[in-house]
């Protein structure tokens, strides 16, 4: 499972805390990767601690800059664009 997320305080807490259930229940597998932009403020005491608990549960965190943005930007429209392409034909 791929998240990509540019939250910050509660909103980024909160995403974390939903991916911590969700490899929990392991209906979407037993590892999970979230990319987040550097520029964002780092995360506080809380999130920090639910980070680790992502981690533990074979979380991955990952700070991206700029260009590896743009290029996850570019694989997710041309990943958005097949189903318009299989249609028509």
């Amino acid at each position: 499972m791929l998240a990509v997320s540019n939250a910050e305080g509660n909103s980024l807490g909160a995403c974390v805390r939903n991916l911590v259930a969700v490899l929990k229940e392991g209906n979407y597998g037993r590892r999970a990767v979230l990319i987040r932009d550097r520029r964002c403020k780092a995360p506080g005491k809380s999130t920090a601690d639910t980070l680790a608990g992502f981690d533990r549960l074979g979380g991955v965190y990952l700070l991206a800059g700029p260009e590896e943005l743009g290029v996850l930007n570019a694989i997710y429209n041309t990943l958005s664009d097949v189903p318009s392409v299989l249609a028509t034909r």
